[in-house]
């Protein structure tokens, strides 16, 4: 039987009492959003937030765990992040610091380095807006405004997947377009030139159509999810991300936008000795029909009733410690929690996520050549940040 109004009111008192005496004791506070909401607008607890944040930002390790990054990458990011909000004429969203909130019914506001660490958060951690508003000592509409505002500035300073497929399309012969692929491959002079295929895919929160739960489901995976297929160069960088699509849709019939970015790819007048080496898995069986401007290598498949000869099953491993860099790639992407967690946006929304994670995956990898500006990576990096400051500010 549901509580009485004297049994509800008298459990928010002993509630409230408890998170009081929890106050005072100086213990780590962590309520939930509604019981945080029913402290006192005057509430202590945004105090606490701040000096938990502080000692997050002060930790490396305690940094490392919240964001996956160091503290060279964060305050790397940061002037970056803070140059871009002034460009975009964001800075009444933000306050220059102090531990004060907002005046009794108006919205609170974070630092920039606080929000930097909210967006980072979100992307690793995967947690709700409703975590979020506790540990930032916030409410939960705050954070939702945040994420929404400051989801696309962290994109717009990281390398991208996109980013590099577009340079790599803007190219104008093949030779500067293959210089993606083996710049920076000393120790993988056999793998010069090759482009990594793989897809992966992302749960998705299960749709309430009839029509959408069959297209978004997956056999294979046994749920409801997204697929999206990667290419990545020898050296560990993402350089591709396609279009989401449902979960439904095979690997291999994803991989037409690579002829966009690789024009090469898709012409089949291209000269056997020009052709990009492709790796794939054995769902890119018939990739060279896709794309007759490559050479298509995939594992062999076992016939029925019959086994692979010992020849085969030797390439076979070896195409393995191949792929097995994408396979790692995937792996480091997964660490953000955020594409472990069933997504519930669009397809397209979750593209912006999946290639803002790729950007974060990116640039530690290419750290030193993108914070020095030398190097293909370095370079790019200082002009992707000319063409921005160049743009008119976007509100």
């Amino acid at each position: 039987m549901p509580n009485s109004a004297k049994q509800e009111l008298a459990i928010l008192r002993n509630e409230n009492k408890r998170l009081e005496e929890e106050l005072e004791r100086e213990r780590a506070l962590w309520p939930s959003p509604s019981t945080a909401g029913r402290l006192a607008r005057n509430c202590p607890q945004l105090m606490h937030a701040l000096a938990m944040l502080d000692t997050v930002l002060a930790s490396d390790k305690l940094l490392k765990a919240c964001t996956g990054m160091t503290r060279k990458h964060f305050d790397y990011l940061l002037p970056l992040f803070t140059e871009e909000i002034e460009r975009r004429k964001k800075t009444p969203l933000f306050r220059d610091g102090g531990p004060g909130a907002s005046d009794p019914g108006n919205m609170c506001s974070l630092e920039r380095r606080h929000a930097l660490l909210l967006v980072i958060m979100r992307c690793k951690t995967g947690a709700t807006q409703g975590h979020l508003s506790v540990q930032f000592g916030v409410d939960q509409s705050t954070v939702c405004r945040y994420v929404k505002a400051c989801m696309p500035i962290l994109e717009a300073i990281l390398p991208t997947p996109d980013k590099y497929s577009k340079e790599i399309a803007a190219c104008k012969t093949d030779e500067e377009r293959v210089k993606f692929l083996t710049d920076g491959c000393k120790g993988r002079g056999k793998d010069k030139g090759k482009m990594l295929l793989d897809g992966t895919r992302t749960p998705r929160a299960r749709p309430s159509d009839g029509e959408e739960q069959k297209d978004f489901y997956t056999r294979k995976n046994k749920m409801h999810c997204l697929n999206t297929v990667a290419g990545a160069s020898p050296t560990g960088m993402l350089l591709y991300a396609s279009e989401t699509l449902p979960g439904s849709r095979h690997d291999i019939v994803m991989v037409g936008g690579l002829g966009k970015v690789f024009p090469s790819m898709a012409d089949p007048r291209t000269p056997e000795k020009e052709r990009i080496t492709v790796v794939g898995d054995a769902g890119f069986q018939g990739l060279g029909t896709r794309l007759p401007g490559i050479i298509p290598v995939t594992p062999h498949k076992r016939k029925p009733g019959k086994d692979l000869t010992a020849a085969r099953k030797e390439a076979n491993r070896k195409l393995s410690r191949i792929r097995s860099l994408i396979e790692r790639i995937f792996e480091r992407m997964k660490r953000y929690k955020i594409l472990r967690v069933p997504f519930e946006g669009t397809p397209e929304q979750f593209h912006h996520v999946f290639n803002t994670v790729g950007g974060l995956v990116n640039l530690v990898r290419a750290f030193d050549e993108i914070s020095s500006g030398a190097g293909l990576h370095g370079s790019l990096a200082t002009k992707w940040r000319g063409q921005r400051l160049k743009r008119p500010p976007r509100r």
